[in-house]
């Protein structure tokens, strides 16, 4: 019986990340904020394009660098990044090595033998 409440509290103690709340505010400033000057396109369009010694924003947009701006700007990347975040985190953590655990068990003997204690105590770690 208290080998079960133990593996109660223990899937009790394992965290769940709480979600973020909404806010409207923030959300539309972010939106508001995306410029086809944003250094971080620039970082964007030098790592995908190879194109690091052209001004940017460049002068005349092409289907190319557009493309780039959408995929750049395109709310899928955001989750996208995120569950590569995730990820490396899951890699880390099992990666790590498991704290160790000491139990003390007992239990109690529903038809013991005369003269023998009911109860049963045992230690694992």
């Amino acid at each position: 019986m208290i080998g079960i409440l133990g593996a109660v509290l223990a899937a009790a103690g394992c965290a769940h990340p709480e979600p973020e709340p909404l806010d409207p505010g923030k959300i539309q400033a972010e939106f508001r904020g995306r410029t086809l000057e944003d250094p971080g396109l620039l970082r964007f369009a030098e790592h995908n394009a190879g194109a690091e010694s052209v001004p940017f924003p460049p002068a005349a947009w092409d289907l190319g660098t557009l493309t780039l701006a959408a995929f750049y700007f395109h709310p899928d990347l955001d989750v996208a990044r995120a569950r590569l975040g995730q990820a490396r985190g899951a890699e880390t953590t099992a990666a790590m090595w498991p704290n160790p655990v000491a139990t003390f068990d007992f239990e109690k003997v529903t038809n013991p033998t005369a003269g023998v204690s009911p109860w049963v105590y045992g230690f694992s770690l």
